[in-house]
């Protein structure tokens, strides 16, 4: 993602955890933290469904996880649709 893009995902998490702007810094450290091939909206997605969960501050990690685990669901059910569709 690109540093706009880390900036509009920590609106997101002010909105969620009340936390403070976090600056330059941690922008780029989240940037270089976040899997690159995680989307805006699957990286929002993930900090929505964290905070639907827990009240601990969401991290690099919690992202990087649920969209890891999203993506391979996606990727076994996607597998599955090729098996059934190959025996009808």
């Amino acid at each position: 993602m690109s540093i706009e893009e880390i900036r509009s995902l920590f609106v997101v998490i002010m909105g969620c955890d009340n936390r403070h702007d976090p600056g330059l810094t941690t922008e780029m450290a989240w940037q270089a933290g976040i899997d690159s091939n995680i989307t805006l909206s699957e990286a929002s997605a993930a900090v929505v469904a964290h905070y639907a969960e827990s009240r601990d501050f969401v991290m690099i990690a919690d992202i990087n996880r649920r969209c890891r685990a999203v993506a391979a669901r996606a990727e076994s059910w996607a597998y599955r649709g090729h098996e059934v569709a190959s025996r009808i």
